[in-house]
């Protein structure tokens, strides 16, 4: 099968998962989302129906469109904020995001330390865990506030600036925690 008619499939998918997740009120990402997931489980179970979409990720040239859309969506989200504002809502925004973590980070743990085995390791996984839980996933925020006309709002620009600050300290976190 060729590329062009996997990614007909897959855009055909998303596009009609995401407009029924807005006939029921949700995001269209929250459809396109269980578009991927259903996808990928049925590639799964059966092989052999789309053998093409198997082997996709190993594909460089579905890579560089995935790598492409990614940047558009970001630059699209760059040229519409607005960094005296990112400025302006930082200090709230810091506070968010501090909030925003530490419940998913400390769930993480709890969760590490109550089912993962006795290990030297434990400790180190369960902050994984817990690091892996409070990350967030900054181009499907920003994709969420684009589609609800949220992303220029002061509501929008502290949920994004939030959502980086995040990042940021999960990324710290992460290099620390493989220092141990």
């Amino acid at each position: 099968m060729d590329l062009f008619y996997v990614l007909l499939i897959l855009l055909v998918a998303t596009r009609v998962f995401g407009e029924i997740a807005e006939h029921v009120g949700q995001p269209a990402l929250v459809g396109e989302l269980i578009a991927g997931i259903a996808i990928g489980a049925v590639v799964a179970e059966y092989p052999g129906i789309f053998p093409d979409l198997v082997d996709l990720a190993g594909n460089e040239v579905f890579v560089s469109l995935t790598d492409l859309g990614m940047f558009l969506l970001m630059l699209f989200a760059g040229i519409e904020m607005q960094p005296h504002k990112i400025i302006q809502y930082s200090g709230g925004a810091l506070m968010v995001a501090l909030g925003g973590m530490a419940l998913p980070l400390a769930l993480g743990v709890g969760l590490g330390w109550g089912f993962l085995p006795e290990s030297e390791a434990k400790l180190a996984q369960c902050l994984f865990i817990g690091i892996a839980l409070a990350i967030t996933a900054v181009p499907a925020t920003v994709r969420i506030l684009m589609d609800l006309g949220q992303l220029t709002t002061r509501v929008g620009q502290t949920i994004i600036s939030a959502a980086v600050f995040d990042d940021i300290f999960s990324l710290i976190l992460l290099a620390w925690l493989t220092g141990l």
